[in-house]
C-alpha cells in the first residue's frame, strides 16, 4: 500500500463524509473505504509475489492470508477504538474488505492468465 494510494482513498473517503446527508449513507462510505482499501492492499500483495516467482503455492496462500488477517485485524481494533460496538457493521465492513481483496487479486490474476498486463 502506497502513501499516494491510502492518501487517494483518504481523501475520496473525506470528501464524501462532508457531503453525507444520513447515517445510511455514512455506513455506505466506511464500506467502501475499507473495500477501496482492500483493493489496493491485494495490488501490492500481487506486485509482491509476481517479484518473488521462487515461493510456492502454499508460500502465496500463506502470504495472502497473513495479509487479509493484517486488514481484519485492523478494522476490528479501529472499532474497538473508537467504541463502536455493532457487530453487523463490523461484519459489513470486514466482509467488504475481503470482496476489495479478493476481487482485485482475481481482477489481477485473471489479466495475467489470459495474456494481458495487470
Amino acid at each position: 500500500m502506497s502513501i499516494a494510494n491510502l492518501r487517494r482513498i483518504m481523501d475520496d473517503t473525506d470528501a464524501r463524509l462532508h457531503r453525507a446527508k444520513d447515517e445510511d449513507e455514512v455506513r455506505q462510505i466506511g464500506i467502501d473505504h475499507v473495500r477501496a482499501l482492500g483493493a489496493d492492499l491485494a495490488t501490492t500483495a500481487y506486485l509482491k509475489l509476481i517479484s518473488e516467482p521462487e515461493r510456492t503455492v502454499q508460500q502465496q496462500a500463506e502470504f495472502l492470508q497473513e495479509l487479509i488477517a493484517g486488514l481484519f485485524k485492523s478494522i476490528e481494533e479501529t472499532f474497538a477504538h473508537h467504541g463502536v460496538r455493532d457487530v453487523a457493521l463490523l461484519s459489513d465492513h470486514l466482509e467488504a474488505a475481503d470482496v476489495g481483496f479478493v476481487g482485485r487479486l482475481d481482477e489481477l490474476f485473471s489479466v495475467v492468465r489470459i495474456g494481458g498486463h495487470a
